[in-house]
């Protein structure tokens, strides 16, 4: 740990603790009707516009509106949307506070666009745990470019070898391993805390 200048931490599955799907959560409350691949087409093509910051994710919503059986304004979706999907995980946050207290740089990592971004700042308030937030909509890029983790490491300067990346996803933390980081797969919290 003494060679450790910086920790970054992936937001859902490590900081935000894992929850259902909105496409799944949305097709049993309110869209039993629908077809599975209504919303999952939407993840799968328009979404990632979004998540690269290329696409606003309200005027695409606007459009879906009705063909997904949403009775209120785009506000109150993203409002049922991000509700379900801020639960965070307090011993992490613990982790990072403490991390920090040591003098250690801590940062967010998440592929989002950037109504979720902000509402993870403002309303969650993750803006006070971290020192760098580095999300994908802001950065033009998502955690499977390398280009993702280069830019960590040019904000952050320091070595690659320095700085520790946790993610839930074998293959951001491969991506992040390619440009020398020491990237772990998250396991769980005892993991994190044995390890730091």
């Amino acid at each position: 740990m003494n060679n450790i200048k910086a920790v970054i931490l992936d937001a859902d599955g490590v900081v935000i603790k894992d929850h259902e799907y909105f496409s799944v959560r949305y097709k049993r409350d309110f869209g039993k009707s629908l077809k599975d691949e209504v919303i999952t087409n939407f993840f799968k093509n328009e979404y990632k516009k979004t998540a690269v910051g290329k696409a606003d994710l309200k005027e695409l919503l606007e459009k879906r509106l009705d063909e997904w059986g949403w009775k209120g304004t785009v506000d109150e979706l993203l409002k049922y949307w991000f509700e379900g999907e801020r639960d965070v995980n307090k011993k992490v946050l613990e982790i990072a506070k403490n991390l920090r207290e040591k003098g250690v740089k801590i940062g967010l990592a998440s592929d989002n666009e950037r109504y979720r971004a902000e509402y993870l700042f403002d309303e969650v308030g993750l803006e006070y745990y971290f020192d760098y937030m580095f999300f994908s909509c802001f950065l033009g890029f998502t955690k499977s470019d390398p280009k993702f983790f280069e830019y960590v490491i040019n904000k952050l300067k320091f070595k690659p070898q320095q700085i520790i990346y946790f993610d839930d996803d074998q293959e951001n933390v491969d991506v992040a391993k390619g440009v020398g980081i020491d990237a772990r797969l998250y396991e769980s919290v005892s993991q994190l805390s044995e390890l730091l």
